[in-house]
Protein backbone atom coordinates (compact mmCIF):
# COMPACT_ATOMS: atom_id res chain seq x y z
CA UNK A 1 0.00 0.00 0.00
CA UNK A 2 1.01 3.98 -1.06
CA UNK A 3 0.70 6.91 0.36
CA UNK A 4 0.70 10.21 -1.30
CA UNK A 5 2.47 13.18 0.62
CA UNK A 6 0.48 16.49 0.46
CA UNK A 7 2.19 19.68 2.43
CA UNK A 8 0.40 22.53 1.90
CA UNK A 9 3.43 25.49 1.94
CA UNK A 10 3.19 29.09 2.22
CA UNK A 11 6.72 31.19 2.13
CA UNK A 12 8.61 28.39 3.23
CA UNK A 13 11.16 28.26 1.49
CA UNK A 14 14.07 27.33 4.34
CA UNK A 15 12.66 24.12 5.37
CA UNK A 16 10.05 22.42 2.71
CA UNK A 17 13.54 20.88 0.91
CA UNK A 18 14.37 18.83 4.00
CA UNK A 19 10.83 17.82 4.41
CA UNK A 20 10.91 16.49 0.93
CA UNK A 21 14.54 15.18 1.34
CA UNK A 22 13.55 12.95 4.73
CA UNK A 23 10.10 11.62 3.10
CA UNK A 24 11.54 10.47 -0.62
CA UNK A 25 13.45 7.94 1.93
CA UNK A 26 10.16 6.20 2.40
CA UNK A 27 9.33 3.51 0.54
CA UNK A 28 5.62 3.63 0.66
CA UNK A 29 5.61 7.58 0.15
CA UNK A 30 4.50 7.15 -3.54
CA UNK A 31 4.51 11.08 -4.71
CA UNK A 32 5.02 14.08 -2.87
CA UNK A 33 2.76 17.10 -3.39
CA UNK A 34 3.33 20.73 -2.34
CA UNK A 35 0.94 23.20 -2.44
CA UNK A 36 2.26 26.13 -2.71
CA UNK A 37 -0.31 28.69 -1.44
CA UNK A 38 0.85 31.57 -2.91
CA UNK A 39 4.05 32.17 -1.59
CA UNK A 40 6.16 35.01 -2.84
CA UNK A 41 9.58 33.39 -2.41
CA UNK A 42 11.38 30.30 -3.77
CA UNK A 43 9.01 27.55 -1.82
CA UNK A 44 7.83 26.05 -5.39
CA UNK A 45 11.88 26.49 -6.67
CA UNK A 46 12.74 24.93 -3.80
CA UNK A 47 10.40 21.75 -3.33
CA UNK A 48 10.77 20.97 -7.23
CA UNK A 49 14.95 21.03 -6.98
CA UNK A 50 14.06 18.66 -3.91
CA UNK A 51 12.42 16.06 -6.10
CA UNK A 52 8.10 17.35 -4.93
CA UNK A 53 5.52 17.49 -7.49
CA UNK A 54 4.06 21.55 -7.12
CA UNK A 55 0.83 22.79 -7.55
CA UNK A 56 1.23 26.74 -7.44
CA UNK A 57 -2.04 27.91 -6.48
CA UNK A 58 -2.07 32.19 -8.00
CA UNK A 59 -2.88 33.74 -4.40
CA UNK A 60 -3.27 32.52 -0.83
CA UNK A 61 -5.96 30.44 -0.27
CA UNK A 62 -5.95 29.37 3.04
CA UNK A 63 -4.63 25.85 4.13
CA UNK A 64 -7.48 24.01 4.22
CA UNK A 65 -7.87 24.88 0.23
CA UNK A 66 -4.16 24.15 -0.41
CA UNK A 67 -4.82 20.69 0.90
CA UNK A 68 -7.99 19.56 -0.30
CA UNK A 69 -6.29 20.24 -3.83
CA UNK A 70 -3.51 18.27 -3.01
CA UNK A 71 -5.55 15.73 -2.01
CA UNK A 72 -7.63 15.79 -5.31
CA UNK A 73 -4.41 15.96 -7.51
CA UNK A 74 -3.36 12.57 -5.54
CA UNK A 75 -2.57 9.05 -7.01
CA UNK A 76 -2.82 6.97 -4.00
CA UNK A 77 -5.54 5.36 -1.62
CA UNK A 78 -4.06 6.80 1.46
CA UNK A 79 -2.84 10.37 2.18
CA UNK A 80 -0.33 11.63 4.71
CA UNK A 81 -0.86 15.56 5.27
CA UNK A 82 2.78 17.28 6.51
CA UNK A 83 3.06 21.20 7.76
CA UNK A 84 5.78 22.77 5.42
CA UNK A 85 7.54 24.17 8.70
CA UNK A 86 8.84 20.99 10.39
CA UNK A 87 12.34 21.17 11.94
CA UNK A 88 13.47 17.55 13.30
CA UNK A 89 11.56 15.64 10.97
CA UNK A 90 13.49 11.92 10.33
CA UNK A 91 11.99 8.85 8.72
CA UNK A 92 11.06 7.38 11.69
CA UNK A 93 8.28 9.63 12.20
CA UNK A 94 6.67 9.61 9.22
CA UNK A 95 6.68 5.57 9.13
CA UNK A 96 5.24 5.52 12.46
CA UNK A 97 2.25 8.09 11.17
CA UNK A 98 1.97 5.99 8.30
CA UNK A 99 2.19 2.17 9.36
CA UNK A 100 -0.65 1.96 11.40
CA UNK A 101 -3.48 3.57 8.85
CA UNK A 102 -1.64 1.28 6.04
CA UNK A 103 -1.74 -2.15 8.22
CA UNK A 104 -5.66 -1.18 9.10
CA UNK A 105 -5.08 -0.91 13.24
CA UNK A 106 -6.54 2.77 12.62
CA UNK A 107 -8.83 5.08 10.19
CA UNK A 108 -6.53 8.30 11.00
CA UNK A 109 -2.91 8.95 12.60
CA UNK A 110 -2.20 12.27 14.49
CA UNK A 111 1.61 12.93 15.42
CA UNK A 112 2.25 14.92 18.33
CA UNK A 113 5.62 17.00 19.21
CA UNK A 114 7.62 15.62 22.03
CA UNK A 115 10.90 17.01 23.55
CA UNK A 116 11.59 19.30 20.52
CA UNK A 117 10.86 22.73 22.18
CA UNK A 118 8.92 23.43 24.96
CA UNK A 119 6.79 26.35 23.44
CA UNK A 120 5.56 23.57 20.99
CA UNK A 121 5.73 20.68 23.14
CA UNK A 122 2.82 22.64 25.58
CA UNK A 123 1.17 23.64 23.02
CA UNK A 124 0.55 20.13 21.18
CA UNK A 125 0.14 18.62 24.62
CA UNK A 126 -2.90 20.73 26.10
CA UNK A 127 -4.22 20.98 22.25
CA UNK A 128 -3.36 17.78 20.29
CA UNK A 129 -6.36 17.82 17.86
CA UNK A 130 -4.80 21.01 15.74
CA UNK A 131 -1.97 18.74 14.89
CA UNK A 132 -1.36 19.21 10.79
CA UNK A 133 0.61 16.24 10.58
CA UNK A 134 -2.02 13.20 9.61
CA UNK A 135 -2.30 10.11 7.85
CA UNK A 136 -5.68 8.68 6.73
CA UNK A 137 -7.80 7.26 3.69
CA UNK A 138 -7.87 9.91 0.70
CA UNK A 139 -11.54 8.62 0.31
CA UNK A 140 -12.49 9.87 3.94
CA UNK A 141 -10.42 12.89 3.48
CA UNK A 142 -12.22 14.18 0.38
CA UNK A 143 -15.66 12.83 1.71
CA UNK A 144 -15.69 16.50 4.07
CA UNK A 145 -12.79 18.18 3.14
CA UNK A 146 -14.15 18.76 -0.30
CA UNK A 147 -17.32 20.57 0.98
CA UNK A 148 -15.66 22.71 3.36
CA UNK A 149 -12.23 23.95 2.14
CA UNK A 150 -12.71 27.32 3.01
CA UNK A 151 -12.27 26.19 6.80
CA UNK A 152 -8.38 27.89 6.51
CA UNK A 153 -6.47 26.56 9.67
CA UNK A 154 -9.63 25.10 10.87
CA UNK A 155 -9.42 22.08 8.71
CA UNK A 156 -7.95 19.66 11.59
CA UNK A 157 -10.74 20.51 13.95
CA UNK A 158 -13.25 19.60 10.89
CA UNK A 159 -11.33 16.10 10.77
CA UNK A 160 -11.10 15.37 15.01
CA UNK A 161 -14.65 16.19 14.79
CA UNK A 162 -15.87 13.86 11.82
CA UNK A 163 -13.35 11.50 13.35
CA UNK A 164 -15.16 11.21 16.73
CA UNK A 165 -18.68 11.35 14.88
CA UNK A 166 -18.39 8.37 12.68
CA UNK A 167 -16.27 6.82 15.63
CA UNK A 168 -13.24 5.96 13.52
CA UNK A 169 -10.10 4.78 15.67
CA UNK A 170 -7.46 6.72 15.87
CA UNK A 171 -4.01 6.70 17.41
CA UNK A 172 -1.45 9.39 18.58
CA UNK A 173 1.86 9.23 17.17
CA UNK A 174 4.33 10.29 19.47
CA UNK A 175 6.95 12.32 17.43
CA UNK A 176 10.16 12.83 19.28
CA UNK A 177 12.28 16.04 18.58
CA UNK A 178 10.25 17.57 16.43
CA UNK A 179 8.87 21.23 16.23
CA UNK A 180 8.83 24.03 14.16
CA UNK A 181 9.05 27.29 13.10
CA UNK A 182 6.87 29.97 15.05
CA UNK A 183 5.39 32.51 12.71
CA UNK A 184 7.11 35.12 14.93
CA UNK A 185 10.46 33.67 13.51
CA UNK A 186 9.26 33.64 10.16
CA UNK A 187 7.81 36.79 10.05
CA UNK A 188 8.83 39.51 12.63
CA UNK A 189 6.95 39.83 16.11
CA UNK A 190 4.59 41.98 14.95
CA UNK A 191 3.14 40.23 11.51
CA UNK A 192 3.99 37.01 13.20
CA UNK A 193 1.28 37.90 15.83
CA UNK A 194 -1.41 38.75 13.41
CA UNK A 195 -0.84 36.03 11.80
CA UNK A 196 -0.99 33.54 14.78
CA UNK A 197 -4.38 35.67 15.94
CA UNK A 198 -5.99 34.51 12.01
CA UNK A 199 -5.17 31.34 12.95
CA UNK A 200 -6.62 31.34 16.27
CA UNK A 201 -9.71 32.53 14.65
CA UNK A 202 -10.31 30.24 11.93
CA UNK A 203 -10.13 27.80 14.00
CA UNK A 204 -12.26 28.85 16.67
CA UNK A 205 -14.64 29.49 13.86
CA UNK A 206 -14.36 26.08 13.29
CA UNK A 207 -15.28 24.71 16.77
CA UNK A 208 -18.07 27.01 17.37
CA UNK A 209 -20.04 25.80 13.84
CA UNK A 210 -21.93 22.33 14.25
CA UNK A 211 -20.11 19.44 11.99
CA UNK A 212 -23.63 19.53 9.86
CA UNK A 213 -23.40 23.19 9.38
CA UNK A 214 -19.66 23.05 7.54
CA UNK A 215 -21.13 23.23 4.21
CA UNK A 216 -23.41 25.59 3.96
CA UNK A 217 -21.00 27.92 5.86
CA UNK A 218 -18.88 27.83 3.45
CA UNK A 219 -21.01 28.10 0.53
CA UNK A 220 -22.65 31.68 2.03
CA UNK A 221 -18.71 32.18 2.83
CA UNK A 222 -18.23 32.04 -1.10
CA UNK A 223 -20.84 34.05 -1.99
CA UNK A 224 -20.07 36.85 0.00
CA UNK A 225 -16.42 36.83 -1.28
CA UNK A 226 -18.03 36.69 -5.01
CA UNK A 227 -20.35 39.66 -4.21
CA UNK A 228 -17.41 41.89 -2.95
CA UNK A 229 -15.53 41.40 -6.27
Amino acid sequence: MSVSLIIPAYNEEKTIGRIIAVARQIEEVEEIIVVDDGSSDCTAANALAAGAVVKKLPQNMGKAFAMVNGAVAAGSDHLLFLDADLLGLECRHIANLINPVLQEQVRMSFGVFSKGRGSTDIAQTLWPTLSGQRCLARRDFLELASACDGCGFGIEIVLTKYAKKEKWPVEWVDLPGVTHVTKEEKRGSAKGAMARVKMYWEIAKMLAIPLDEYANYNRKRAEKQFSHK
